[in-house]
């Protein structure tokens, strides 16, 4: 437990969240390769839809725009972690009340 004299920095998190609907992401393609059950796996990284197919081929959709609402639903008023930095130099994760 660290004692609040001996706090040098403060960190928070907070948390976000997006929708990306998939109509919307193949709206100008034949088929939905996630409705198809095409997906063997999937992220997202950089705004950017990454799909291995079970095929053994790959789909690449940018959705950079969705990602970007993210940044509109951050809520501040609760952070969901708190981090503080001794004088040491060491972090300690601090109980959320």
């Amino acid at each position: 437990m660290i004692d609040n004299k001996d706090i040098q920095m403060i960190e928070l998190t907070y948390e976000t969240h997006c929708c990306i609907d998939l109509k919307e992401v193949f709206e100008d393609d034949d088929t939905n390769p996630f409705a198809e059950g095409k997906v063997k796996q999937w992220w997202v990284k950089y705004g950017m839809l990454y799909m291995d197919l079970h095929d053994g081929s790959e789909i690449e959709r940018d959705v950079s725009g969705t990602v970007a609402d993210a940044y509109e639903n951050v809520d501040t008023k609760w952070p969901t972690a708190i981090h503080v930095e001794d004088e040491k130099g060491d972090w300690h994760r601090r109980d959320l009340e």
